[in-house]
This record gives C-alpha cells, sequence and structure tokens, in this order.
C-alpha cells in the first residue's frame, strides 16, 4: 500500500483562477473531491457543465468545505484547452484544474489523467486516472472521500442524460443517488422557503423576481404591535437604505408579518403607512382555512386562534419577535444571527434596539447611521 497522500493521484500542482496552487492545499478539509473528466471540444461535457457548475455554487454556498471539483481535462490538443482565468481564455474553466501536460502526458509518458481515442490511436498512453476508473467516454464524473481518496461515487450512477424534442441534450441529477447535500442545494429556492410571491410596492411580485441577483436575504421575523419590533425597524430601514445606496444588490430584507389579525398587517403598499420591505403575505405567514402557514405564530395566535407554528418559527426555534436572519442568497443558509448583532436596552418606558457594529454583517458596518450603533 502507498504511503503517499491520496491526492498526488492528482499532480503536484493544481491551476486555479489565483493561479497554481498546490494541490494539497486545494483540496484540503474538503468533505468530498470530485474529478470531471470533460473535452471542451465534446458537446455532451458542454451540455454537462453548466448543470454541475450551477449546483456546486449552491453547495459551496452552503458549506464552502462540502466539495471541490477537479477538472481533468481531455482535450486531444493543447491548443483546446481553455484554462482557469480570464487572461487565459473567454470563458475560462470554472473548476480547479489538473494542467493539460498533466493529465495528457509529455515527452511520450503517460499523463495522470484521461486519453481519449483519437488521442491513444495518434500514439498517447492512456492515463493514470482513465486507466483507474475505466473512463471510456466523456463526460465522467467520480465523487471522491476528501479525507482518503476513496471512490463514493459513480456520476454513471446518478448523471442522467435525455434529450428535447429538439434533440439537445439535457443533464440532470437523479436526486434519490446524488450526494445528498448536492441535491439539497440543488433543490433550495427562495420560492419554496418564503411562498411563490412577496407584496411589494409595486404589488404582489414572484418572490424568485423580488430576490434575483441579491447576495444576502434577510428573513425579518416582526408585529407592528410589538414596542420591541416598532423599536427597531427605523434602524434596520435605515440601515438598508444606506446599504442599498451604495450596493442595490447586497441585501433585500423580507419582512415575515407575525401580527396575531390580518387587520393589524400593513402590508406593502402605497395605502397609509407602509410596510418598507417586500413583504410574505399575511395568509401565507400566519395560514389559512386551518392550513399551518410559512412564518411565526405569536403565542396568543396559536392559544386563542388554535393556529399551528408556521415552518419558519419551527426551522428557526423562534420565541419572540422581533428576529432578524441574514442568509446566503444562493443556499438559504443562515450567516449571522440578528440575536448576536442586535443590542436591546429597555431605560424605563423607553425601549432602544441598536446594532453591535463589531459583529453586524461586514457589508453593513459602512452604512450603519451613527444613532443605530449601540
Amino acid at each position: 500500500m502507498s504511503s503517499e497522500p491520496w491526492f498526488k493521484m492528482l499532480g503536484d500542482t493544481l491551476l486555479t483562477a489565483e493561479g497554481p496552487k498546490p494541490t494539497e492545499e486545494v483540496v484540503k478539509g474538503k468533505r468530498k473531491v470530485a474529478l470531471l473528466f470533460a473535452d471542451v471540444n465534446c458537446p455532451y461535457c458542454e451540455a454537462f457543465e453548466p448543470v454541475l457548475q450551477d449546483t456546486i455554487k449552491k453547495v459551496k454556498a452552503a458549506d464552502p468545505l462540502d466539495t471541490e471539483v477537479v477538472y481533468i481535462p481531455a482535450e486531444v490538443q493543447a491548443e483546446s484547452f481553455r484554462g482557469v482565468t480570464t487572461q487565459d481564455a473567454e470563458r475560462p474553466q470554472l473548476f480547479a484544474s489538473m494542467p493539460w501536460e498533466t493529465s495528457q502526458g509529455s515527452g511520450g509518458k503517460a499523463g495522470l489523467g484521461f486519453a481519449r481515442k483519437k488521442a491513444v490511436q495518434e500514439g498517447r498512453p492512456q492515463g493514470a486516472l482513465g486507466e483507474k476508473f475505466g473512463v471510456k467516454s466523456l463526460p465522467k464524473l467520480i465523487v471522491l472521500d476528501g479525507k482518503n481518496g476513496r471512490k463514493l461515487l459513480d456520476g454513471d450512477n446518478f448523471v442522467v442524460e435525455t434529450e428535447d424534442s429538439a434533440k439537445n441534450v439535457i443533464f440532470s441529477f437523479n436526486d434519490d443517488l446524488a450526494p445528498e447535500t448536492w441535491v439539497a442545494a440543488k433543490n433550495f429556492s427562495w420560492s419554496g422557503m418564503l411562498g411563490p410571491s412577496l407584496q411589494t410596492l409595486d404589488g404582489l411580485k414572484p418572490t424568485e423576481d423580488v430576490l434575483k441577483g441579491k447576495k444576502q436575504v434577510a428573513l425579518f421575523f416582526a408585529d407592528i404591535k410589538c414596542p420591541f419590533c416598532s423599536a427597531f425597524e427605523p434602524n434596520l430601514q435605515a440601515t438598508i437604505q444606506n446599504l442599498k445606496a451604495k450596493d442595490p444588490s447586497d441585501t433585500e430584507v423580507v419582512y415575515i408579518p407575525a401580527e396575531v389579525q390580518a387587520e393589524s398587517f400593513r402590508g406593502a403598499t402605497n395605502d397609509g403607512t407602509p410596510q418598507p420591505f417586500p413583504c410574505m403575505p399575511w395568509e401565507t405567514s400566519q395560514g389559512s382555512d386551518g392550513k399551518p402557514g410559512l412564518g411565526f405564530v405569536r403565542k396568543k395566535g396559536r392559544e386563542q386562534f388554535g393556529r399551528v407554528q408556521g415552518a419558519l418559527g419551527e426551522r428557526f426555534g423562534i420565541g419572540a419577535v422581533p428576529r432578524l436572519y441574514v442568509c446566503d442568497a444562493i443556499s438559504g443558509k443562515v450567516q449571522y444571527e440578528g440575536e448576536k448583532f442586535i443590542v436591546e436596552k429597555e431605560e424605563g418606558d423607553v425601549i432602544s434596539m441598536t446594532f453591535d457594529a463589531e459583529e453586524v454583517p461586514p457589508s453593513w458596518k459602512e452604512s450603519l447611521p451613527k444613532t443605530a450603533v449601540a
């Protein structure tokens, strides 16, 4: 048995967007390492790559240590290899990549990757990984255990290839067989969490449209009749207003109404004094026709009206309002909890709810009004 670390099978160096890096550094701490054998000139590879890229983008947003994909170039000619930086190509390879010479070999010596039939016919020896994993065609995906390099899954068992009516190749994953973390990240959607529509100043809009392009989504659970919520909302509103002036795509706040009575809910239109943030409809949050809602149901709503606790109330273990959770916009994963950066004070009848400037999301710091800082 070899005493070498398993990642030596990938060579000493991998190409990354930041330049060449030691292979050990690229895969260190990753729970899974997926090897993608592909060729930019292969139409099947071209159809599959965006599917994998979209999934891994969401996986990394949810957990940066979950999976590292390593591209194993099978381009027959070195000139076809895209490289991994914008300096190398207009459309660079987005995954860390084995150098072409390492994969395909040089000076008559076999490489570490997979040599396509044409290259083999021209005298190129088959690569070590092509032999090890029995690669016959492209694309080929192998998922390894990041600790020991043991093969966990073969893409042949969970990558599904079909054709549409125009005979275009379509790739997808079999959710029952693909890595569980990939499936969870791939299937996440804001409409699935918050419902299909949000109220805005411009009327009801699809949830995905409201949150498209945002870097962070802050879920704000509150009730207009709650004095603590009323004390906190102006500071949150001022901060987000300043933040959006600097970067409109940074954070979108979504108000999750916890008002016990529908009549108390302000809504998010220009009628009266509207809710300043896009808002989950009251019925979506609190439930209707005996069905549970998606938001947080206060004690009075449960005890006097028999409502069931909402899905997000259960998920976040909410006991009182206001509550604020700042989530990654791609994965929905909570990055910052308001309980750790909102400072609550009561002096007599005066309630103040301000921010701890050292604990807020980093992108918010320069947008905090002086009056909103503890």
